[in-house]
């Protein structure tokens, strides 16, 4: 390949350094360039990343694309369900109380079920045509993966406005209880649901319901059983490096990629694994020491894998108006469902639990925002062959739908919280 009149081996290894150098830059200043507009940092990642994908620029090859993929993605998946297994102290969680969990079933079955059936039935009534190779259950199967997909919420960026507004009050209480188990909702609906789905496209419908079922559920019980093994190892090693923080943060971010290549090897959930690992590190520990060790390292991660999103974005496909038009438009039904059921099912739940008039009528505005886990969740479809038939078009689907949401989701949240009286302005303050 020819670039700026230098010749490039798109077969080396070096054409593979040279691809992971460009998505770190390119997404360092994405980054930049999105804070500079009001927007959240992600969008910036996944918009600069599309413009280094190479069916865009053409600056890199989609094989040097594809060798960088294979080693980033795993890793950060790692490290991201390790940091979601490590927010959720168990002590925490007690002290949610019942209406909380209420509240965030129903936040989460309900899009869940909206874009379900969204996906199912209004989607192939209008782009049926642009897509011949769909059947029903590829159809069904997508809207199950969407819509457990569509269960997280982006705790960062709803604790970002809820730090800019000095937010305090029962409604930013119940945001921060809800969010704190969202997202470990989302991965444990998506292990579910991933199996099924599997067995849906992969046998055409000929299984038995318990054959559909057993296989997710034995998948869910043997990855937390690994990240249970890699827990307790960690937790026996780092006996003797207690005091050495530069070894503690190899030993920690070693384990986590080890856990994560032991479970793609055994063929479990790599997300599902490192989050019980994460989990059960900072439960017995009785503090945060293990897992605070890589949160220094999280914005690199963050870069590169969205940066690496937006990249991938529809690398494998021919790009044409017909394809980008089915991602368009299921990307933007998507982000519609999933707004509709995150406002209906947090109304439902804080009606339902009595909460108070503040959380019912503004919480679902706060609970818009979503990136980290559902781009997550998105991307480990890749790392599945079984899903090749649906998982182009869902994942490019899935990054339309965040970008359109990292546009809108923050001020929605916002107004939310402003409504709400539990914020101030920048004028009240």
């Amino acid at each position: 390949m020819e670039f700026l009149g230098l010749h490039i081996d798109t077969g080396s290894v070096e054409s593979t350094a040279f691809t992971f150098g460009l998505i770190l830059v390119f997404g360092v200043i994405g980054g930049r360039v999105a804070r500079k507009v009001g927007l959240p940092a992600i969008t910036g990642y996944l918009v600069f990343g599309i413009l280094i994908n190479p069916k865009v620029s053409g600056i890199v090859t989609v094989d040097a694309m594809v060798h960088v993929e294979e080693l980033v993605t795993p890793i950060a998946l790692s490290i991201i369900a390790y940091l979601i297994g490590g927010s959720l102290r168990m002590d925490t969680l007690r002290g949610l109380g019942r209406s909380v969990f209420a509240i965030t079933l129903a936040q989460g079955l309900a899009p869940f079920i909206f874009v379900f059936l969204i996906i199912t039935f209004l989607v192939p009534a209008l782009l049926g045509s642009y897509l011949p190779e769909f059947d029903t259950n590829s159809y069904l199967a997508m809207g199950l993966v969407a819509g457990a997909i569509s269960l997280a919420t982006a705790p960062a960026a709803v604790i970002a406005v809820l730090h800019e507004l000095k937010a305090k009050g029962p409604l930013t209480n119940t945001i921060l209880a809800v969010v704190a188990i969202d997202d470990a909702l989302a991965v444990v609906m998506f292990a579910l649901v991933a199996g099924f789905s599997s067995s849906l496209i992969n046998s055409g419908g000929t299984q038995s319901v318990f054959d559909m079922i057993s296989h997710p559920v034995v998948e869910i019980v043997f990855s937390l059983i690994l990240g249970l093994i890699f827990a307790f190892i960690l937790i026996y090693v780092t006996r003797f490096i207690r005091q050495q923080r530069v070894q503690t943060i190899l030993a920690v971010l070693g384990m986590v990629v080890v856990c994560g290549g032991v479970a793609t090897y055994l063929g479990l959930s790599i997300i599902l694994a490192n989050m019980a690992f994460g989990f059960v590190v900072v439960n017995q520990m009785k503090h945060s020491r293990m897992i605070d060790a890589i949160v220094g390292i999280e914005d690199i991660v963050f870069v590169l894998f969205f940066t690496l999103a937006g990249a991938t974005f529809l690398v494998h496909e021919t790009i044409n108006t017909q394809l980008l038009l089915v991602v368009g438009v299921t990307g933007s039904l998507i982000v519609l469902a999933r707004c509709g059921g995150k406002f209906g099912g947090s109304w439902l739940g804080a009606k339902l639990s009595g909460a108070p008039e503040a959380v019912r009528k503004n919480l679902g505005f706060a609970l818009m925002p979503k990136a980290g886990v559902s781009i997550g969740l998105a991307m480990s479809l890749a790392e599945k062959p079984e899903f090749v038939t649906i998982s182009s078009i869902l994942v490019s689907s899935l990054i339309v739908s965040t970008i359109i949401n990292e546009l809108i989701a923050p001020p929605l949240a916002k107004h939310g919280i402003l409504k709400s009286g539990e914020g101030r302005t920048a004028t009240t303050r």
